[in-house]
């Protein structure tokens, strides 16, 4: 045996040796325990924020742990820790282990988490938890729901059928809805939405109203609308020509609906008011001579006023329709009446005067006497109007156009947007006149009236009655006078006065106390307002005038303040005025007081004497006081006048007030009512519009001037409209701006139906409260 061999067999002896002895003790030893796992637990609903207990006794040391991409929606909760994995001793008590669960979850997406513990090496799932999606939720409120179907209802506020409805969700939303439903939806619409559906048809509607997100279908409903087909047009009451108002203002309406519509000319424009009553928002088709200003929304009661396009008038009684539409479905029709224009005309004299009047040295007699400016006139009407004059001196019917009278018209104009009546201005003036007193006719006829000039007069010169509303007189006096003065006497004046030449022996007595004249007058007043009817016109001018007391017939007394008669010249040319006689509210003596008002020439010459006779002191006769109606602090009798608010509700929540003025010791206001003005007096906080039904259509207001930039009429000032209105209205928004000082002025806003009318026929006073 070889070295090599002898020392491979004694590590084999050693190897051996050493696998016997480990047997040996390997054999002597006990068998390992297994690690003890708890049984399953399983839980796929659990609630958002809830807190899992996970409960295991170990038998080794142990590590529980969950996974760390669940971290947002599962967690292990150590004290005030969160983790994903614990550890622990063994033990032989239980262990409890908590497990956190999101509070939130998200829509269309589940999260499951497997809980895992490990002992001594060896792993195993001792619980699986599942937080679920989220619900989608929708709910749908309504106090005109029933049954799950809402009925659109009529709101007389809004003008529309129309339904409140409240969604609550806790995701967003879109909505699908029937072509006649509409609806605004937010652009945010999880929580609590409030929505207005609105709709209108022609026929009765019902149809199915989606809720969705995305494609899945949260809610369905029904909406149902009913039909907007009918349709009632009302006209303004007509009386007398004139559009009638209602008590509480605007225009009154006709009970029953209107199948023509009659268009109106009132003496500016062809117009009729309409009142429309229909649940569609329609839209209006109109013939080419008519014209229409409508609101945005049309549904409901809405008012408007027709009016005729100018240039578009219709020459000859014309027909056409008025169509309603929805969209392009026609919804109602009505005929329309159109008078034709070619017969309306109006010519207006400067000053209201009815005829005109010269003196022989070629002044027109006015309101405010003769004047060397010359008369002017308008003329509205169509093309064809003719205008020409007749001599009719000495009662026989003579040439055309006589060379004495002259007048100058503006052209026609002749351009395609000109109106088919058309305003133009007329200049007349006379020569003067070195012989005796001539006439003439001015006639003015519309294109019907054809008569040729002999056939517009009667045999002696006199126009024919047919004629008459179309002739104006021309008259110039001779330079060879009767009467100096001339007094037009109104028999139904309210306060009488007698204006009449003296007799023989009055005078000569004055005359001689004066200088020579045969134009010797009386004139008595029943009143100091009896001056308002008893202008004078002079003949010619007269140069200077004094003033004498029946006790001293030397003294001049026209300068003197607070004598109790005076003379006020009027005219620029010293041939118009009034006498005065206590004026400025002197008292009245119980016995008439006499005085004298003497005219002179240039030459210092007498050209006529006026005996006055004043008013005496009447017994006062208190006015019966009506039942409610009270004193106020300005010492005038008044009741309450609310009834002229437009909106009355509206004017008392701005704390306006608003009385009526029946008796007052106030000189003016008095007039004004006596002439049949009704006088309010408005209370309103300053720079607050309120609104006043005016019992008449106005188209003219006066103001103080000096408080026209503190009052304004409908918004303007009396700077910025010189007090006219473009067209008659019969309701007024006033208002003033507070100024100082405030108590010291009357504030007062005058209307009246044309610039012609002296009196108002209704006068507001204002005052801030």
């Amino acid at each position: 045996m070889t070295m090599k061999t002898i020392k491979k067999y004694i590590a084999f002896l050693m190897l051996a040796t050493l696998m016997a002895v480990s047997c040996d003790k390997d054999n002597g030893s006990s068998t390992k325990e297994d690690p003890t796992f708890p049984q399953l637990v399983e839980n796929y609903n659990v609630t958002p924020g809830e807190t899992l207990t996970v409960t295991f006794t170990p038998n080794y040391d142990w590590t529980i742990s969950i996974p760390t991409e669940l971290r947002q929606w599962f967690w292990i909760q150590d004290g005030s820790f969160v983790v994903s994995e614990l550890s622990g001793k063994a033990s032989g008590e239980p262990v409890e282990v908590k497990i956190g669960v999101s509070e939130t979850q998200e829509f269309d997406k589940n999260f499951s988490c497997d809980v895992t513990l490990t002992m001594d090496g060896k792993s195993e799932v001792i619980a699986k938890f599942m937080l679920p999606a989220k619900e989608r939720t929708l709910e749908v409120a309504s106090d005109q729901m029933v049954s799950d179907v809402i009925a659109l209802a009529w709101s007389a506020d809004d003008a529309e059928f129309r339904a409140l409805v409240q969604v609550t969700s806790n995701t967003e939303w879109t909505i699908e809805t029937p072509q006649w439903l509409d609806v605004n939806v937010p652009e945010t619409t999880v929580g609590v939405v409030d929505l207005i559906f609105t709709g209108e048809s022609l026929t009765d509607e019902s149809g199915t109203v989606v809720f969705k997100n995305g494609d899945t279908v949260l809610k369905e409903l029904t909406f149902s609308v009913p039909s907007c087909a009918d349709f009632a047009i009302y006209t303004a009451k007509l009386s007398d020509g004139e559009f009638e108002y209602a008590d509480e203002g605007g225009y009154a309406w006709t009970e029953d609906p209107a199948s023509t519509i009659n268009m109106v000319w009132l003496g500016s424009d062809f117009r009729m008011p309409l009142q429309i009553d229909s649940k569609c928002n329609w839209t209006v088709e109109l013939p080419e001579w008519l014209t229409v200003e409508l609101p945005d929304v049309t549904a409901g009661k809405v008012t408007a006023t027709l009016l005729g396009v100018p240039s578009k008038y219709p020459l000859n009684d014309t027909e056409g329709k008025i169509t309603f539409k929805l969209g392009d479905t026609v919804i109602g029709e009505i005929s329309v009446l159109m008078p034709g224009c070619q017969d309306i005309m109006s010519f207006i004299v400067s000053m209201s005067l009815t005829e005109l009047e010269y003196n022989y040295i070629g002044e027109v007699n006015t309101s405010t006497g003769y004047i060397s400016s010359l008369a002017t006139a308008t003329l509205s009407g169509v093309k064809g109007v003719r205008v020409f004059a007749v001599e009719t001196t000495g009662g026989v019917v003579g040439v055309e156009n006589p060379d004495w009278f002259m007048y100058e018209m503006t052209p026609w104009d002749n351009s395609p947007e000109a109106s088919v009546m058309q305003d133009r201005s007329f200049t007349f003036k006379v020569s003067e006149n070195t012989g005796g007193a001539r006439s003439a006719v001015l006639f003015i006829l519309p294109p019907s009236v054809t008569a040729t000039t002999s056939e517009l007069f009667n045999a002696d010169a006199t126009v024919k009655s047919e004629y008459a509303d179309y002739a104006y007189k021309v008259t110039q006096a001779s330079m060879h006078y009767d009467n100096y003065i001339s007094v037009n006497i109104n028999p139904s004046a309210k306060y009488a006065y007698s204006f009449e030449k003296a007799d023989a022996q009055k005078t000569q007595q004055l005359s001689a106390a004066f200088g020579a004249t045969e134009h010797v007058y009386t004139l008595s007043y029943e009143s100091p307002y009896s001056r308002d009817e008893a202008f004078m016109t002079m003949t010619i001018p007269f140069a200077s005038y004094k003033v004498f007391a029946a006790d001293d017939l030397t003294t001049d007394r026209s300068a003197e303040e607070g004598f109790w008669l005076s003379f006020m010249n009027a005219g620029e040319s010293n041939n118009y005025g009034v006498v005065d006689m206590y004026s400025h509210e002197m008292p009245l003596p119980a016995e008439p007081t006499i005085g004298y008002v003497v005219f002179y020439s240039s030459n210092n010459e007498v050209l006529a004497i006026v005996e006055c006779t004043s008013p005496v002191k009447e017994e006062e006769v208190l006015p019966e006081i009506p039942e409610g109606a009270f004193e106020d602090e300005d010492g005038d009798t008044v009741e309450n006048a609310d009834i002229y608010f437009v909106d009355k509700n509206a004017a008392l929540s701005a704390k306006a007030t608003l009385v009526r003025v029946l008796d007052t010791k106030d000189k003016n206001t008095k007039e004004e009512m006596s002439e049949g003005a009704i006088v309010l007096k408005l209370t309103v906080p300053a720079d607050t519009p309120v609104e006043i039904a005016l019992t008449e259509a106005c188209m003219y207001y006066q103001m103080p001037y000096a408080l026209s930039s503190y009052i304004s009429v409908n918004g303007e000032s009396y700077s910025e409209t010189m007090g006219m209105l473009e067209t008659a209205i019969n309701t007024a928004s006033v208002s003033m701006t507070a100024h100082d000082p405030i108590k010291n002025t009357k504030d007062f806003v005058k209307f009246h139906t044309s610039m012609s009318e002296t009196y108002p026929f209704m006068v507001v006073y204002i005052r801030l409260r």
